[in-house]
C-alpha cells in the first residue's frame, strides 16, 4: 500500500510483480488518481472488491 497522510493512495498487488501464466503477462494496482491528491481515497469496500476480484484471477491462472 502506499498510504498519504493517513488515507491509502494505491495498492500494489504481489508486490508490484507481474502475474504470467504461458505467454499472458499481468500486474494489478488500484489507485486513486483524484484531481485533488490529498483529498482523495481508497475507501474500505473497494479494497476488499479488489482483492475478490484477485482471488478470481489467481484461481485461473
Amino acid at each position: 500500500m502506499l498510504p498519504n497522510e493517513g488515507r491509502n493512495k494505491a495498492i500494489l498487488y504481489s508486490h508490484a510483480e507481474e502475474f504470467s501464466t504461458g505467454s499472458l503477462v499481468l500486474t494489478i494496482s488500484l489507485d486513486d488518481f483524484d484531481q485533488d491528491y490529498g483529498a482523495g481515497e481508497i475507501p474500505e469496500d473497494l479494497e476488499r472488491a479488489s482483492d475478490f476480484i484477485l482471488g478470481a484471477f489467481r484461481l485461473t491462472l
